[in-house]
Order: C-alpha cells, then sequence, then structure tokens
C-alpha cells in the first residue's frame, strides 16, 4: 500500500471514530439526563444513533472519493479554525499511475478489515445453522396454547399470521422471521401457569409488533461491516436491552404484577442457563442485562407509554441533526490531506504528487526502460508546498507513449534527487 494511500485510510479511519465518539456521547448524555424516558423511546433514541454511526463511514469516504465537504463554515455561530499545514519531507509523496481505486482494500488495511470481517460473519452463521437445526426440530403448538396467543394478538389488533412452536432442548421462547414470524416455546411450557404463558406470549408479540428481528438482522450487517467501532458495538448492546426492556413494558400495561412478572423472568432465565444453544441476539438473559430488565420493571416511577409520533421525531431530528454537524466537521484538515485525498479519488489520471520544503529549482523528468529520456515534465522555480504534475508535460503526448515500465526523476534544488518507476 503506497504510503500516503495508508496516511488516508488511517485519517479516514479516525475521523470516524471521533465522529462516532461524539454521536455516542449525545445518545450517551440524552439517556443519561433523561433515566425515566419510557424503553421504547430510548429504543428509537439508540436507532437514530446507530443509523448515524451507519452514515459515517460511507459519508467519509463518499466525500473523499468526490471531493465534496458539507457547508459547515456557512453554518451560523460556527467558525472553522485552521492552521498552517506541516508538510511532509521533500521528495515524491505518491505516483497513481495506472492504480485502481481498490488497491488499498488490497494492503495491510484492507486484510484486516477483511479479517475481522470473516471472523464476524462465521459467528453469525454459525448461530445461523444451530437455530436452523432447532427450527428443524420444531413441532407446531395447538390447543389452549395455541387459543391463547390468538386471544392476545385479536385484542391487540394484531393481523399478521404468527407461527407457534414447541422445542424440547429449549428453556426460554424465543421469536424469530421477519415476514413469517415464528415463536417457539419451551417443552416445559406446557406446565406453566397461565398468567405465566399469557406474559411470554404477550412478550414475544411485543417483539412482532416492533419488527425486532429485522432491527437486530441490520446491526449484525453494521457491526460486521463496522466490527472496529467500539461504539457501534455499545449501541448494539445498548439497543438489544432497550428492546427486551420495551417488550416488558408491554407486558406490564397487559396488567401483569410487576412482582410475578420479575419471579416468572427470573425462573426462565436460571433454566435457560442450561441450554445448550442461544440465539446471539438473546442479550436479554444475561446476568447483568436480566438484572436491569428486573430493576426496571420493579420501579413504578417508570413510564411504560408508547411515545409519541410528534416526541418520536424530535428526539430522531435532534440526533440526527448533530450527527449532520458533526459529519461536517473535518478537523485537522490540511492543504496536505486534501492532496493527497485528490491522489486518492483519481489514481489513474498519471498524476504524480511530490513536496517542495522551500523555494527550488525542480526538474522533473520521464525516461524508459532503456535510459532514455522521453519527457521534461518541469524545469522551473517552485514555492514551498505540494504540487501535482501529470505525467504528459508540456513537450510530449501522454497518448504518443506506449504502454509499459518508466522511470521519473525528481531533482529539488542539488541535494535531492529521487527516482520512482511508474507504469503507463
Amino acid at each position: 500500500m503506497p504510503t500516503s494511500t495508508c496516511a488516508v485510510s488511517l485519517g479516514l479511519l479516525v475521523s470516524v471514530l471521533l465522529k462516532s465518539a461524539v454521536v455516542w456521547g449525545t445518545v450517551h448524555v440524552l439517556l443519561r439526563l433523561l433515566p425515566d424516558l419510557p424503553a421504547a423511546t430510548r429504543c428509537q433514541v439508540l436507532l437514530s444513533g446507530a443509523a448515524a454511526l451507519a452514515v459515517f463511514p460511507a459519508l467519509e469516504l463518499g466525500m473523499a472519493l468526490l471531493g465534496l465537504t458539507l457547508p459547515l463554515a456557512e453554518v451560523p455561530g460556527i467558525e472553522l479554525v485552521t492552521s498552517q499545514p506541516r508538510l511532509p519531507p521533500a521528495g515524491f509523496l505518491s505516483a497513481g499511475i495506472r492504480e485502481s481505486p481498490s488497491a488499498p482494500a488490497l494492503g495491510v488495511l484492507g486484510m484486516v478489515w477483511l479479517g475481522g470481517l470473516l471472523v464476524i460473519v462465521t459467528r453469525y452463521a454459525l448461530d445461523v445453522t444451530a437455530r436452523r437445526r432447532v427450527e428443524q426440530g420444531c413441532r407446531g403448538v395447538g390447543g389452549v396454547r395455541n387459543d391463547h396467543l390468538r386471544m392476545l394478538q385479536a385484542q391487540l389488533g394484531t393481523g399478521r399470521a404468527v407461527r407457534l412452536v414447541e422445542h424440547e432442548s429449549l428453556s426460554m421462547p424465543l421469536t424469530w422471521g421477519w415476514r413469517r414470524p415464528v415463536i417457539v416455546l419451551p417443552m416445559r411450557s406446557r406446565q406453566w401457569p397461565t398468567a405465566m404463558l399469557l406474559a411470554a406470549l404477550r412478550h414475544e408479540l411485543a417483539h412482532i409488533e416492533r419488527s425486532d428481528h429485522l432491527v437486530r438482522l441490520l446491526l449484525h450487517v453494521q457491526c460486521a461491516l463496522g466490527w472496529f467501532n467500539p461504539f457501534l458495538w455499545w449501541m448494539a448492546s445498548r439497543l438489544r436491552l432497550e428492546q427486551e426492556r420495551s417488550c416488558d413494558d408491554a407486558v406490564l400495561r397487559m396488567g401483569v404484577l410487576p412482582s410475578a412478572y420479575s419471579r416468572d423472568l427470573l425462573a426462565i432465565a436460571r433454566a435457560a442457563t442450561r441450554d445448550r444453544w442461544q440465539p446471539i441476539s438473546a442479550a436479554g438473559t444475561h446476568q447483568s442485562a436480566l438484572h436491569a430488565r428486573i430493576q426496571a420493571i420493579v420501579d413504578g416511577d417508570r413510564a411504560r407509554t408508547w411515545p409519541t409520533r410528534r416526541f418520536s421525531l424530535l428526539v430522531v431530528a435532534s440526533v440526527l441533526a448533530v450527527s449532520l454537524l458533526v459529519a461536517s466537521a473535518e478537523p485537522g484538515r490540511s492543504d496536505a490531506r486534501q492532496a493527497l485525498l485528490r491522489q486518492l479519488r483519481s489514481p489513474s489520471t498519471g498524476m504524480l504528487l511530490f513536496s517542495v520544503p522551500s523555494p527550488s529549482h525542480v526538474q522533473v523528468e520521464l525516461f524508459d526502460v532503456t535510459g532514455s529520456r522521453v519527457a521534461l515534465l518541469f524545469d522551473g522555480l517552485l514555492s514551498p508546498g505540494l504540487h501535482e504534475f501529470p505525467v504528459h508535460g508540456a513537450d510530449v503526448d501522454r497518448s504518443q507513449l506506449e504502454a509499459g515500465t518508466y522511470f521519473c526523476r525528481l531533482a529539488i534544488g542539488t541535494d535531492l534527487v529521487q527516482v520512482r518507476r511508474i507504469q503507463l
């Protein structure tokens, strides 16, 4: 990977992480300042933050490749402070001849990212495989338990077709599927009291109503692509917990006593620890998550209502507005960085990029493999800074050059001479 390309890649990574930290801080502070928000509203705040973290990498890369910046300087009350850029050492920085835009992905950073992606995808694939084995061992449920499910659906006005099945090796209810949702009950649910069974079914129906399975699937994809972002993992973990708490609120709104529901939930969680398989998304039964859920259940002062549409839009708009301002900022922007980004954007245009530390006489020549000079690209005085020159100079037409290997000689003053091999 060329040094300049590596620097740009690292710069983009740092920029994404810094902006992700600001969004994480905004979401974290908002949740801390408003601890009594309903769990459904907290889910919307976290979803907005996760959406912003999904946009940042694409926005950073897109602006870098297209050379775009958002007009942050035009926002009232915000002033960009720039400093004199620090120039790289004198000499060649890059030669973008016949480099494809995908070349950075073949370098070290790209291989590290692909390795992390492979690990996460493998983990998810194993989880899906185990779930399919469980699904193959499921049997349809009829009788009283199925009647209870249909009664709850009628009360809630849910018209979606939900399949109810059971499995002998599971100890906790599960839900999967988005277009064709399935509720899986443990075999021992046949002996559950009616109130416990209704609470479990209402909890799983709430997941289906909220399309939590789809949200978690999208989060899995986002975490796989952005596995290097710790703020994204925090957002995904917290969102799964708040989804469980939101479904707990749905059960309590049905009139279930918090003490009875907590006792049933604890009994199910204890039995689930002996299960041979638990899905990745079953975060609500882990010890810390279970403790937080029970605390929220028995908290009589906590609001459990669904948020109004106006309030939801206000919360989402606030988080997205902060995210847009953060995405607009380009900390540490300098002429050097912009020149390197231009080199990354248009690597096939035949541009040579080099640095001149002080006013110097510069000569740039092009030689073929026999040592014959075929072009004088530049010969004159240049000011300090970064400079780009096309391979085709004033005295040669690039179209007249045959495809092959050439050598570019850069002389700055009398002390520095560098030669770079390029491919046309």
